[in-house]
């Protein structure tokens, strides 16, 4: 397992929600270039079983269950629950029925487990599938089943998946940045440049990267 600079604490919790033998759900907020996406491939790279993925895209919000459409493709092949397949391939799903698909798709998804599903960018969703995605999250404690969202934390959403544990992390320690900055640059640099760097990204990861970059 490859340790994630500054985010140990956070990689203990992941690994205890993909060890535990019922399921569980996370969701993971932060500033832009916090780290998110990265956590989350680490789920990914870490998880037995099945990997899900999907993300919300602001050019597909408007599109009733397209990110769950990209979540089950995966499954597709050993066949679809008709009110699931016609969900997702365009057909909606009329308000009466979507209690019936929720729970189509947690059945999709206990008994294809231990699944985990890694839902970037939960604030992006499509509404149609933010729905259906929390119903399962909330319910997936019998089951082998994980689901991991993140989201933006600079006020894209309230609580883009209510009732799921939330997990904030912040800006990396001075220590955590110079590190990384180490890795960034295996020959190393004059320690005031270096520290020039570290003060201008502010705990961004992301930042901290960019510049180095430039």
């Amino acid at each position: 397992k490859v340790p994630i600079r500054g985010r140990a604490a956070d990689q203990r919790v992941l690994d205890a929600l993909l060890r535990r033998a019922a399921g569980g759900a996370l969701l993971i907020r932060g500033e832009p270039g916090t780290g998110k996406s990265t956590l989350l491939r680490y789920v990914a790279s870490t998880a037995d079983g099945t990997v899900l993925r999907t993300a919300g895209l602001a050019e597909e919000a408007a599109l009733p269950y397209a990110a769950l459409h990209r979540l089950l493709q995966p499954l597709a092949g050993a066949g679809l629950p008709p009110l699931v397949e016609r969900a997702i391939s365009g057909g909606g799903c009329p308000p009466a029925d979507r209690l019936r698909l929720s729970t189509a798709v947690l059945r999709l998804l206990a008994g294809a487990g231990p699944v985990v599903c890694c839902v970037d960018d939960a604030h992006l969703l499509d509404p149609a599938s933010a729905d259906t995605l929390g119903f399962v999250a909330r319910r997936v404690g019998p089951h082998r089943v994980a689901v991991v969202f993140t989201a933006g934390g600079d006020g894209a959403a309230d609580d883009p998946v209510p009732g799921v544990p939330c997990r904030w992390i912040s800006g990396l320690s001075q220590p955590a940045s110079r590190a990384l900055l180490a890795d960034l640059v295996l020959a190393g640099l004059p320690s005031d440049v270096a520290g020039a760097l570290v003060d201008l990204a502010r705990g961004n990861p992301q930042a901290l990267v960019d510049l180095t970059r430039s």
